[in-house]
């Protein structure tokens, strides 16, 4: 199974305070993990965005590396013009960042692995699991 990590995941991973969340995340290997691209573009603003961009872009970099990256290409723009249309007939939108890394996942065939439950449970169709 290859899993595919949002932002909130790598986030408390590199805040190094959940012990739990980081022995389940070495359980894998790097072969296991993928990162949306949208994902590490959330990630590289972030750092560049925080009072230490240096020392935290390296350590995002580090972290980063060994993990596959998953582009947003090909089959993965007619599943985000899927998982949109079906949201909106519902009147649950999600925000335009997590629609591209639903998308990106879904077409994949990946598992998405977040701690953002609440909008990635509203994409039909999407694999997911909560760490």
């Amino acid at each position: 199974m290859t899993w595919a990590i949002d932002t909130s995941v790598i986030v408390d991973l590199l805040r190094g305070k959940d012990p739990a969340l980081a022995a389940r995340f070495l359980q894998g290997r790097p072969a296991d993990y993928a990162v949306p691209e949208m994902v590490r573009a959330e990630l590289l603003l972030g750092a560049r965005m925080s009072s230490r961009p240096r020392e935290n872009g390296k350590k995002l970099e580090k972290l980063l590396e060994p993990l596959k990256r998953l582009p947003f290409e090909g089959e993965a723009a007619f599943h985000w013009a899927d998982i949109r249309h079906a949201l909106q007939q519902k009147g649950k939108p999600i925000g335009p960042n997590d629609l591209v890394i639903a998308a990106t996942v879904r077409a994949a065939g990946f598992t998405l692995v977040t701690r953002n439950a609440a909008e990635f449970r509203r994409v039909p169709a999407l694999a997911m699991e909560v760490w």
